[in-house]
């Protein structure tokens, strides 16, 4: 079962601090489907999509899949 909580109340419950964007369901699915939260969707300089990153990750993992791209 997934828990649909709200994410602006589950931010707020878990101190977030900072603006969050809530997108409707149409513009989710333009980028794939949105499956969690925290989703990472790295680009490149062409705007292809080239990692998806459904939940946590450390520093050093989203860091090694950028890099190539910049």
């Amino acid at each position: 079962m997934m828990d649909m909580e709200d994410p602006v109340t589950f931010a707020k419950k878990i101190g977030v601090r900072y603006p969050l964007a809530v997108a409707a369901d149409d513009l989710k699915q333009k980028f794939g489907g949105i499956e969690g939260l925290p989703t990472t969707l790295l680009y490149d300089r062409h705007g292809i999509l080239r990692k998806k990153v459904i939940g946590f990750e450390y520093t050093e993992v989203i860091e090694s899949e950028l890099k190539p791209l910049l």
